[in-house]
């Protein structure tokens, strides 16, 4: 599924004023779109048909009409309360059922439009690596902390930062062998941004992982991964983006760990983590 809704929402923030005008029209206008024509459209939006093909490219169409046929395929498709807000008046199933279905499509769209090519490249990139470090702040602090803990248990030395200070400094630290990885939700944080340029500048691989195709994250990496879903006003794309961003580190590992013939390693750290909870309750 092309999930075109996630691709809009993941460029909006790069692209220009007329082009957003017809992102909007498409977001308002998602069933009537794929039965319009591309000057009904450019009507609507007040731009010209240039624009609309301008705007379809930067989420990988050539066509119009492969776009539209896209569009019909998504919204035919769509489970349509996974995207609401919530709602103090929903019921506590029905806000259950929205994390749980809201998970599920960010975990699905994601792994629909994931790059292949760029996860096995860098998987062989830290293959390769002498040390690879995790930079998340926020609601990507344990993102960071989960990916250092799988990895640290395939030999790797493997770190996690979600200081400032302690982010800075050890970014400053990287060098030409070693890996950064930057966790940003919105691909804007500042001090990832910041962090992720130091250790490239000093030769480090960069890695990034964010929501929004095109944001500040993307200049300063490598290999840059988008998680997709489609958000709304209070932002419930944050929640689950998390577990899509766990699942791209996830992904990385188990082929890292496939590779140094350590797949055993996987149910190993399983029995850590549930001997740590015993422990810990």
């Amino acid at each position: 599924m092309a999930e075109i809704i996630a691709k809009l929402n993941s460029v909006y923030k790069g692209i220009t004023d007329s082009e957003k005008r017809v992102a909007e029209y498409i977001f308002k206008n998602e069933d009537r779109v794929p039965l319009q024509s591309i000057y009904e459209i450019a009507g609507h939006s007040s731009v010209s048909t240039t624009t609309i093909l301008r705007l379809i490219k930067k989420i990988g169409y050539s066509s119009f009409k492969k776009f539209k046929i896209d569009l019909a395929k998504d919204s035919a498709n769509k489970i349509k309360d996974i995207y609401s807000e919530f709602n103090l008046k929903d019921s506590d199933e029905n806000l259950i059922r929205k994390v749980f279905l809201g998970n599920i499509e960010s975990i699905k769209s994601t792994m629909e439009s994931i790059s292949i090519d760029n996860l096995v490249k860098a998987t062989n990139v830290i293959l390769k690596a002498k040390r690879i470090v995790f930079f998340g702040i926020g609601g990507s602090r344990s993102v960071a902390f989960d990916s250092a803990l799988r990895f640290s248990h395939l030999d790797i030395q493997a770190e996690a930062y979600c200081d400032e200070l302690q982010i800075i400094l050890q970014a400053k630290r990287l060098k030409k062998g070693e890996v950064a990885v930057g966790i940003s939700h919105s691909g804007r944080t500042s001090l990832i941004i910041e962090s992720l340029n130091i250790a490239r500048t000093n030769g480090a691989i960069t890695i990034g992982i964010s929501n929004y195709m095109d944001s500040p994250i993307s200049k300063v990496c490598d290999y840059i991964f988008y998680t997709l879903f489609k958000e709304d006003r209070v932002r419930t794309a944050a929640l689950s983006s998390n577990i899509a961003q766990l699942c791209i580190i996830s992904s990385i590992y188990i082929l890292v760990a496939k590779n140094k013939n350590k797949l055993w390693n996987i149910n190993s750290l399983n029995n850590l983590v549930d001997d740590l909870l015993r422990l810990k309750y």
